[in-house]
């Protein structure tokens, strides 16, 4: 919430309901997020299909009615490319730096000969925690954030197994593993 909150847009916290939440955990998540002034949807729709998000609907709607988005990026394009990732860094992830590997600082540096350092930044993080360290839960602070190789899908080799498959004009499918 705080993080889309930074970008000046309104923010809409939807419940994604299962059969088995309890009560109890809808109640706590309803009543931080009123709490901060946000509104919140429960949306079922693994159960109900489309209908099951009519009330998410509803509230984005209402949410675009009334009017208050004013989006701001976070950073001006004229910065540099260190200070985007800077920027990301501590604003969305609460880190408090940023520790360029060597080949990531190459690639930073390639990227502004190349003429692209006036673009905005798109980062990737581990999926275990906003911090590089899979034991810091939550929204941590005080790390040093680490670039260097993401993974982007464990286990896959780097040539797609779908370059091997054909579908002939029989239907037949050839290279399925």
């Amino acid at each position: 919430m705080q993080n889309v909150r930074q970008f000046g847009v309104p923010v809409v916290v939807t419940i994604n309901r299962f059969a088995d939440d309890t009560e109890e955990d809808v109640r706590m998540v309803t009543t931080m997020c009123e709490s901060e002034g946000i509104p919140v949807a429960e949306c079922d729709v693994w159960a109900h299909g489309g209908n099951g998000g009519i009330g998410l609907a509803e509230a984005v709607l209402a949410s675009l009615a009334a009017g208050e988005a004013d989006f701001a990026p976070l950073y001006p394009l004229d910065d540099t490319l260190l200070q985007k990732l800077e920027t990301v860094a501590s604003k969305v992830y609460g880190a408090d730096g940023v520790q360029l590997t060597p080949a990531a600082a190459r690639q930073a540096q390639q990227i502004v000969e190349n003429g692209l350092g006036d673009l905005p930044v798109c980062v990737a993080k581990t999926q275990y925690s906003l911090s590089d360290d899979p034991t810091l839960l939550g929204r941590p602070r005080g790390f040093e954030a680490l670039t260097g190789d993401v993974m982007v899908m464990p286990g896959l080799s780097a040539r797609p197994a779908a370059e091997g498959m054909k579908v002939h004009t029989d239907g037949r499918i050839e290279g399925l593993f």
